[in-house]
């Protein structure tokens, strides 16, 4: 029996939103006025509940859309996962960003419906939006960063460290 993705309790970042601050932060890759133009996602939910692959369009301020990407997750992409750019577009943030969204998927809220499709348009943001989308990606980096390392000492460390506390060694 298999059963979906479970979001840890307590956290509330939906992943529309942690989507949309994605592009907010990479607004400038998209080549658009910071006045105009238009960046339009889509994602595709599986049967399994999980996502199977996001699109980015560029649209102009006269409606010209444009792929920019396409993130297909590696269980649906048989040479693995990543952001694919197209039509001249690149950008190394906005696909590592993606990368953390992705195969960190579960760490975020959703009312997803299997086999379903949802389109997230974003406007130009605002310097609000900015700082907004800033502060959603830093907390997305504390979600899905691994717990730092407790570095283990040597024996030989270890006791001079009791050494050093003051403690004493006896030895049989």
């Amino acid at each position: 029996m298999t059963t979906a993705p479970q979001t840890p309790s307590g956290l509330s970042l939906p992943f529309n939103d942690i989507l949309e601050s994605a592009v907010i932060l990479n607004w400038a890759s998209f080549g658009l006025p910071s006045d105009g133009g238009m960046v339009q996602l889509e994602y595709h939910v599986g049967a399994d509940l999980s996502i199977e692959y996001v699109k980015i369009w560029s649209s102009t301020p006269r409606g010209y859309l444009s792929l920019v990407c396409d993130y297909v997750v590696a269980a649906h992409r048989p040479n693995g996962a990543g952001a694919r750019f197209s039509n001249g577009f690149h950008s190394r943030d906005l696909g590592q960003t993606l990368d953390l969204i992705l195969m960190n998927q579960n760490l975020f809220s959703n009312q997803w419906r299997a086999n379903h499709n949802t389109m997230i348009q974003v406007r130009p943001p605002s310097e609000d939006q900015i700082a907004l989308a800033k502060e959603r990606v830093k907390d997305a980096l504390n979600l899905t960063a691994p717990p730092p390392r407790v570095p283990r000492l040597s024996k030989a460390a270890a006791a001079a460290s009791r050494v050093l506390d003051g403690a004493t060694e006896t030895t049989a």
